[in-house]
Order: C-alpha cells, then sequence, then structure tokens
C-alpha cells in the first residue's frame, strides 16, 4: 500500500466499516497491543484502500470490522484512521459470508460454503443457521450432492461451543 498523502473522502466519519487486508498486518508491536493493517472500506476488495493504525494486535486477517476513532495524517506514513475501539462484524455480502464460513469453521470449503449462500440466502444464512443448525443438512451442491453434514454440522457446533446461536453474536462485544 503507497502512502496516502491526500485526505480520503471519508476523512470526517468516527465510524468505519472495513475489511483487513488478507495477507496481514504491516506491523504488530511485541506485546500486540498496536498494529498497522492495510484495510479497505466496507467488503469489497475494489474498496477505498486505507491504513489503520491502533489496539489491532490480535485482530485477523481479512476479518471484518466496525472501528471507532478518527482520520489523521501522520508525517512519515501519510493518512490512516487511528482505531480508538472496534468490534468484529458479520459480513453481509455473499462473497464475505462465503469466505467468512471457510475460514471461521473447519470442515465447511468454498464449494460448501457457495451452497449454504445459495441455499438460504445471504441475507438469511446467520439467521436460519441460528434457528436450526440441521437445516445444513437441506444443501445440496451444484452438483446434486449432499455433504457430509453430519461432519460439518458437528464441527459449527464445536466451533461455536455447542451453540450455533453465538454465530450471529459473533464478535458483537467492544475490544479496545
Amino acid at each position: 500500500m503507497t502512502v496516502r498523502t491526500v485526505a480520503p473522502d471519508s476523512r470526517n466519519q468516527r465510524e468505519i466499516r472495513v475489511t483487513l487486508s488478507p495477507s496481514g498486518p504491516r506491523y504488530v508491536s511485541g506485546d500486540a497491543e498496536f498494529a498497522v493493517w492495510s484495510a479497505t472500506l466496507g467488503e469489497e476488495p475494489d474498496g477505498e484502500a486505507i491504513s489503520l493504525t491502533g489496539p489491532l494486535g490480535h485482530v485477523t486477517a481479512g476479518e471484518q470490522l466496525v472501528c471507532s476513532g478518527a482520520f489523521a495524517e501522520h508525517a512519515k506514513h501519510g493518512w490512516q484512521f487511528v482505531v480508538e475501539s472496534f468490534h468484529s462484524a458479520l459480513p453481509q455480502s455473499p462473497d464475505g459470508i462465503k469466505l467468512w464460513l471457510t475460514r471461521r469453521v473447519p470442515g465447511i470449503g468454498p464449494m460448501f460454503a457457495g451452497a449454504i449462500v445459495d441455499h438460504f440466502g445471504a441475507e438469511n444464512v446467520f439467521e436460519q443457521l441460528d434457528q436450526d443448525p440441521e437445516r445444513l443438512r437441506e444443501v445440496r451442491t451444484k452438483a446434486g450432492r449432499l455433504p457430509r453434514c453430519n461432519l460439518r454440522l458437528g464441527r459449527l457446533r464445536n466451533r461455536c461451543g455447542g451453540d450455533v446461536g453465538a454465530l450471529a453474536s459473533h464478535g458483537r462485544a467492544d475490544r479496545r
């Protein structure tokens, strides 16, 4: 990412939704309390590129966050969003949901994640899995095959501590 010498269009915003770079942080302090990340505004990969600084040493590459703070121009590094607090955000777009499922739920690969989104619709995936995780058994791949849902459903439950409802509330607690 290049140093931004022109103020970002969104420089007056105090809260922004971003997607962290999939390649990881550019810098993390020794105590992991401070980090510098490249990110894009929103959840689309072609969103406006920005730099984030702040208490971001424990977040995950590709994660979506809602950050509170302010844009500031650093003398050496240019414009960046200085994060005061943040929380994880569930993705809203079909591609974002597929990526989230493949990265966060062991045993769900790209093909099955796509079939889940196609079956329930992006706007309903988390709600449906929250209400009745057994509905995963309805999902078929485009080839018409039934994925091994027993294995994946068990892993989904284990990933969420036995409570698939944790999917819908994932990361809502503020982190500072």
